[in-house]
């Protein structure tokens, strides 16, 4: 059994919080966000979200089950005033119960760390900083559309740092099409293991539809690197990690013992999440998922009138609970219960016992022990590869 797993996945639900607003939006993210018309706009979205939590707290599972993490995500969520996040915290905590010793997380840009907003924060009762630093090379931040600069990324860390939250974590990119792609990501990887926080995510730049760097790659300009310079920069990181004593528990995650994500665990073990706020996605922890609206003024209508922002939801076929169940459990490094991923094989009609995952065992790219089923070194960079045809 995994240890990082959720046991008490009956009685507990994750919380999303979406605040869609950006000072301007990353050319990269395929996130609903919107750059602010005015603060009327801000207040009004979470005016929005406790009217949805209202909602919500009268509604099974959720009036059932206690918050153990909360997440305020976006969008930029730094962005808005303090006391907005004060004032939505005030409310969610007259509306829910909480676990004890919850983790509660907000996503922080370097470019809108203020003092004021770090106390509101921590008054609201803010435990949890992930703070998207992305590199701390200042070309690389240009490329990336960032609009922080390295020296920013240092002064914010040290403001957070010297608040004392309970824990951190750095966010990172690498993959971007840079002079000295290698030199710059292993300075920012010194430079942040040097910072000695919690958590660490390092994610490859990916292409997504309906973004700008989508377009100009249709134009033909560069923004990734090649394959094998985003591979050696992925090893490096998993070697610089391992090296100082980071936890790989997740494939683009690592962390010191006892400081995973347990928000993000939440949506690889199947505990129920519940979204607020426009563009969120749910889960109902057995069959159903759902989302609301992606356009913040149709979810503020539909929360006002519904009192809920739903858009659509859908009843997971079998076939689909398979494919989850193999690529959420092989995304933990410790790997899955393979007996898990033969019953939602069978569920789905489908042969587990397939000559795929017979070759990629054989291959010593998926590893069998004791009943548990994980990637190995060499095969875990092949992921999406082996996910595909195990589920294909």
């Amino acid at each position: 059994m995994n240890p990082l797993l959720n046991t008490d996945k009956e009685s507990v639900f994750s919380l999303y919080i979406h605040l869609p607003f950006c000072v301007r939006k990353c050319p990269y993210c395929a996130f609903y966000s919107s750059e602010v018309n005015s603060p009327k706009q801000m207040e009004n979205v979470i005016l929005g979200i406790l009217h949805e939590a209202e909602f919500y707290a009268s509604q099974s599972p959720w009036n059932e089950r206690k918050i153990h993490t909360l997440f305020f995500g976006g969008g930029t969520p730094s962005y808005p005033r303090g006391e907005l996040i004060e004032a939505c915290m005030a409310g969610i905590n007259q509306l829910f119960d909480f676990s004890e010793n919850p983790e509660i997380t907000i996503e922080v840009n370097p470019g809108t760390v203020t003092s004021q907003k770090i106390a509101s924060w921590k008054k609201a009762g803010i435990n949890r900083i992930s703070l998207g630093v992305q590199s701390l090379d200042d070309k690389t931040l240009r490329k990336l559309g960032r609009i922080h600069t390295a020296e920013q990324a240092v002064k914010a860390w040290q403001k957070l740092r010297d608040a004392q939250f309970d824990q951190y974590s750095v966010d990172l990119i690498y993959g971007a099409a840079v002079s000295n792609p290698i030199d710059t990501w292993v300075s920012t990887l010194d430079d942040v293991l040097g910072w000695n926080p919690d958590h660490i995510s390092a994610y490859g730049l990916t292409i997504e539809p309906d973004t700008p760097f989508y377009e100009q790659v249709l134009e033909g300009i560069q923004i990734k690197v090649d394959e094998e310079i985003e591979l050696a920069q992925y090893n490096l990181a998993r070697k610089k990690f391992a090296d100082t004593g980071y936890h790989h528990y997740e494939v683009s995650n690592w962390s010191k013992p006892g400081h995973h994500s347990h928000h993000n665990v939440s949506y690889w073990d199947g505990t129920a999440y519940l979204p607020l706020g426009p563009a969120g996605h749910g889960f109902d922890g057995n069959r159903t998922r759902f989302w609301n609206h992606s356009n913040t003024e149709m979810w503020l209508k539909s929360v006002f009138e519904r009192g809920y922002g739903r858009d659509d939801s859908e009843e997971l076929t079998p076939e689909q609970q398979f494919e989850e169940a193999v690529v959420l459990g092989l995304r933990m490094v410790d790997g899955v219960e393979e007996r898990r991923l033969e019953e939602a094989a069978n569920h789905a009609g489908r042969t587990w016992q397939s000559d795929a995952l017979k070759k990629f065992i054989s291959n010593c790219y998926l590893l069998r022990e004791n009943g548990i089923l994980r990637y190995s070194n060499e095969g875990i960079v092949l992921a999406d590869e082996i996910e595909a045809q195990l589920t294909g």
